[in-house]
């Protein structure tokens, strides 16, 4: 592409330009017809944050300086059990994820240093702000239910099972914060049950037809799919959550798991209570819907 390769030439000849790495859908071969290439700049130079669209390159841009300041707020974040949204809002963390994860064209070492130290801290408060607006998701399907909506909760459907993915992938590591290619991944994920679990969310999205069952069985699909890559992942956690006390309703829409690193969070989205779920509850509530997909 003539054009990437002149941007490219400036970028490296210029000297403010500390760090640039390519990434997007075109990199990670999610790219429709439409997409183009991304490509994020970190450089010396005190400008705000910016986005610049040049022909099918988009090109993003932050300071060093911006940069030392986001690593100093990830530092001194520590997540809550009832949801606080982190101090490094979602277009930067975006940026960071992006950045992070991206093939790395210019680099110095300093600022590679500075990455590396930041992706360490990103997990959590990625997973925080993730978790608070999959549970916000939720939380407007179920409303829409209980008020006989259900042409309104339909359409949010596919939104929330996009971000019920994404929360999924987010228990493994890192990830684009954007849910957008969330299902896809979680259909070639090395995880079976996540696999299983994502063509039946998509199953149970073509079942909908104006039925309210049909929806509820999909949020407990969405409950499943983030129990499952929680339990796989942190297997390890098992004890430490274990004796907490909890109630036992998996099987009622209106609790929501959110998936949170170290908790297995069930939020009650009508009354707003907060609970710890046992892992062995969960998992026979995983290994339940998977039972009843199958048959």
């Amino acid at each position: 592409m003539k054009e990437l390769s002149s941007i490219f030439r400036k970028l490296h000849d210029d000297s403010d330009v500390f760090f640039v790495a390519a990434g997007g859908s075109t990199l990670t071969g999610d790219a429709t017809p439409s997409s183009d290439l991304d490509l994020f700049v970190i450089g010396n130079k005190q400008k705000p944050p910016r986005f610049s669209n040049l022909g099918d390159v988009d090109i993003e841009y932050r300071s060093k300086a911006w940069l030392l300041e986001a690593e100093k707020k990830l530092l001194n974040y520590t997540p809550k059990i009832g949801g606080e949204l982190p101090p490094v809002g979602y277009f930067d963390m975006r940026f960071l994820v992006r950045i992070i994860l991206g093939k790395e064209l210019i680099s110095d070492e300093e600022t590679a240093k500075l990455l590396r130290s930041t992706s360490s801290m990103l997990w959590e408060p990625l997973n925080v702000y993730s978790a608070i607006t999959y549970v916000n998701v939720y939380q407007d399907v179920v409303g829409f239910i209980l008020g006989d909506r259900i042409i309104e909760a339909e359409l949010l459907c596919g939104e929330l099972v996009q971000r019920a993915c994404q929360m999924a992938l987010l228990q493994f590591g890192l990830v684009d914060p954007s849910p957008k290619y969330a299902l896809r991944r979680c259909f070639s994920h090395q995880n079976s049950t996540v696999n299983t679990l994502a063509t039946q969310l998509v199953s149970s999205i073509h079942n909908l037809r104006g039925d309210p069952s049909a929806v509820e069985q999909l949020l407990r699909l969405c409950n499943a799919i983030v129990g499952a890559a929680t339990l796989v992942k942190h297997v390890d956690q098992l004890n430490s959550t274990a004796a907490v006390l909890t109630p036992q309703p998996m099987r009622d829409m209106r609790y929501c798991l959110s998936g949170m690193l170290g908790y297995y969070t069930l939020q009650d989205v009508v009354n707003q209570d907060i609970f710890i779920c046992r892992p062995a509850a969960l998992a026979s509530f995983v290994e339940e819907q998977l039972d009843r997909q199958a048959g």
